[in-house]
This record gives C-alpha cells, sequence and structure tokens, in this order.
C-alpha cells in the first residue's frame, strides 16, 4: 500500500487518525492536468458521552484507529444537490462494466475513496451492510478507488472486508460536476432519476445514510 500523506509524525498521524488528509506530491490528476487534487482538511469532531462537541477526543494511533473509531462520531457535512449525474463507464475490480445510465431507477451511492485512507476503512463496513440490507430495495453502491497502484492496491482491500459491490478506478474527475474532491472519503447519492441529490463529505455512517436512503428509495421511478 502506499502512503500519499505529505506530512510525517506524531501530528500527522493525529492528523490521519482524524481524517485530516492532505495530498503528497504523489497525488495528482492521472489524465488531462497532472494538477495536484486539493484535499480540504476536514475535522471530524468525536462526540464523548455528555454530548459536548468543542472537546474533542485524542484519537487513536492510526494503526488502531480502525477498530477503536467511536460509531458515534460526529459526521461531517451533509449537501443538498439537484446536479444531474453525468454517466460515466468503467471496468470493475471484477472484470465487469459499470456504466451508471444503466442503473437508473436505482438509487445509487457512489462512493469516492483510497485503500490509503483511514475513514474509508472504517465506514467500509456499513457500505457492504447496507448494501446487503437494501438491494431489495433498488440501492445499489459502487466504489471508486482513488488509488495510483489501480486495482493491484484495491483487490487486497476488496478481499479484507467483503466488498459486495462494485468497485473501479477514477483520479478524481468524476468529482468534478459536484464541486471537486473537497474531502476524502466523499459520497454522491444519486435519485432514482439519475439527478444527484445529496453529497456526504468526509466520515458517514450507516446511521446517518439510512433516512437520506429511505428519501430517494420512496420517490417515484422515472417512466
Amino acid at each position: 500500500m502506499t502512503s500519499l500523506m505529505s506530512s510525517s509524525g506524531p501530528e500527522a498521524e493525529s492528523y490521519q487518525a482524524e481524517g485530516l488528509l492532505t495530498p503528497g506530491p504523489g497525488f495528482q490528476r492521472a489524465s488531462r492536468t497532472r494538477r495536484a487534487l486539493a484535499l480540504a482538511p476536514l475535522v471530524l469532531l468525536l462526540a464523548t458521552a455528555a454530548g459536548c462537541a468543542d472537546d474533542p477526543a485524542v484519537p487513536a494511533p492510526p494503526e488502531r484507529a480502525a477498530t477503536t473509531e467511536p460509531r458515534s462520531a460526529a459526521h461531517t457535512g451533509v449537501d443538498t444537490l439537484s446536479v444531474s449525474a453525468p454517466d460515466f463507464e468503467r471496468p470493475t475490480l471484477s472484470g465487469d462494466s459499470f456504466r451508471l445510465s444503466s442503473y437508473r431507477g436505482d438509487v445509487v451511492a457512489v462512493n469516492f475513496w483510497a485503500t490509503w485512507c483511514l475513514p474509508c476503512r472504517v465506514e467500509t463496513p456499513d457500505f457492504v451492510a447496507l448494501q446487503d440490507k437494501l438491494r431489495d430495495k433498488g440501492v445499489r453502491f459502487v466504489g471508486v478507488s482513488l488509488d495510483e497502484g489501480g486495482f493491484d492496491d484495491v483487490r487486497p482491500f476488496a478481499e479484507e472486508f467483503g466488498v459486495n459491490y462494485p468497485l473501479v478506478l477514477d483520479d478524481g474527475a468524476l468529482l468534478d460536476p459536484y464541486g471537486g474532491l473537497a474531502a476524502l472519503p466523499t459520497t454522491v447519492l444519486v435519485g432514482r432519476d439519475g439527478v444527484a441529490r445529496y453529497r456526504v463529505r468526509g466520515l458517514t455512517s450507516e446511521e446517518q445514510l439510512r433516512p437520506l436512503l429511505r428519501t430517494l428509495i420512496a420517490e417515484r421511478p422515472p417512466d
């Protein structure tokens, strides 16, 4: 696994544990421009039992945070959108092809992530659970990896977490219609009509996504 963090030492470990990801020199567009992707720092405030958000808990070291991250952690921003989701087609890890427009009439959760992104590892089990529970209701997840190592990096991750939805590759360009890559992870929820309705910036969870997905599931499919 290739680390793309540009910082080092205890401060960098704290940033990584909280999901504050900054791009290293290797994190660049692989096509068209080669400009560096700017990842704005995202502060994930850890909720305490008393509900105090002014005094965040000290994060666990990165090597342990994936198993000790509180599921009650405060979530980052949810933006309401009304953007026609541009169609795209990409080969998948399994060797098939994923085309967004093929799922018109379903609710599609497009998750932008990377194997080296700690919050991405934290939220993936919830995506796997939601895909199992909501598949029959017309919900489809797709993971868009920004790993420079391609499927060689993605495959061990998919096996470790038992990912049950398509995984494709991109350089971040697919997020341009939604305001660009402001945080990693980012999850875009697309309604049955092909319109992107929500953008979740940063770590999310089953608890946070369920009401958003429920709203989109209840909408009438297009004729």
